[in-house]
């Protein structure tokens, strides 16, 4: 009995990692740069990046106020998301439908990228983007 129970707690293998054909590329905003990204299960990367950080995208203070409010968020948090050097952070294209913007704070052509959007200390940086 206790070999049988063992069994159930292994990990099948082939969950452990993807393979190369599950994976897709994205290009970068700006920088026409093609960049591999996985996807991970319930949530749709935007892009990957490892040499950009999260701080040297500009910070819009306003939409970070808006956001604190539970103003401006992410329908769904972290259904779409970028990866960025040092970390993975929420993002929602602009006019999108899984962003919650009541106040019509954003505009198309731009994406949204948040931090701690389920807390008083959420951030909003802001870059061009546009989707292929």
């Amino acid at each position: 009995m206790a070999a049988a129970s063992l069994e159930l707690a292994r990990t099948h293998e082939h969950h452990l990692g993807q393979s190369q054909d599950r994976r897709m590329t994205v290009k970068l905003p700006d920088s026409g740069v093609s960049a591999p990204a996985r996807r991970q299960r319930g949530s749709n990367v935007l892009f990957t990046d490892q040499n950009l950080n999260w701080r040297d995208l500009p910070l819009d203070k306003d939409l970070s106020k808006a956001c604190r409010r539970g103003q401006f968020l992410q329908r769904r948090d972290l259904h779409f998301i970028v990866r960025l050097e040092g970390g993975v952070y929420g993002a929602a294209p602009g006019g999108h439908s899984g962003l919650l913007d009541p106040g019509g704070l954003a505009q198309p052509g731009f994406l949204y990228i948040m931090r701690n959007q389920s807390n008083s200390r959420c951030q909003v940086r802001v870059m061009a983007w546009e989707p292929d």
